[in-house]
This record gives C-alpha cells, structure tokens and sequence, in this order.
C-alpha cells in the first residue's frame, strides 16, 4: 500500500538506450500501473548522445539510441 502513496515514494525506472531494456523497463511500468503504482519518471543510462564523441561507431550507434530515447520519453505521460 505504501508504494501506491506518492507522496513518500517515487518510482524511478532506469534503462539503458538499447531495445531490450526499454521494452523490459516498458513491461515494468505496465505492471506497475496494473498496481495502481504510477512511475514517477524514467532516467537513461550510459547514453552518448551527449557525449560529443567523434568515435565512428558509437557516432554509428546514435540513432539507434535516439530511437529508442523517443521510445521513452512517449512513455512519460501520465494515464
């Protein structure tokens, strides 16, 4: 019961910018919110988008990591 009250929990799902872990974190959030427990926010990790890398393959990587950052930030909404 104490984690369906926001107000002393917040739910933070962590996923990596890769296709298997956002649709595993996707499926966590669906079962969540089955719960009655609404994910508070969503964080991405070891993501170069940032970087500034001129590293030919992860400059490679990056619209597969943007694909999936749109993935997410759809998932933001709340329902």
């Amino acid at each position: 019961m104490r984690l369906q009250d926001p107000a002393p929990t917040k739910v933070i799902l962590v996923t990596l910018p890769e296709t298997t872990p956002v649709s595993e974190a996707s499926a966590l959030q669906g079962d969540l919110r089955r719960a009655k427990i609404e994910p508070y926010a969503w964080v991405i990790n070891r993501t170069f988008a940032g970087s500034g890398t001129k590293d030919p393959l992860l400059l490679s990587r990056l619209p597969l990591e943007h694909a999936q950052t749109k993935r997410v930030s759809g998932r933001l909404e709340l329902t």
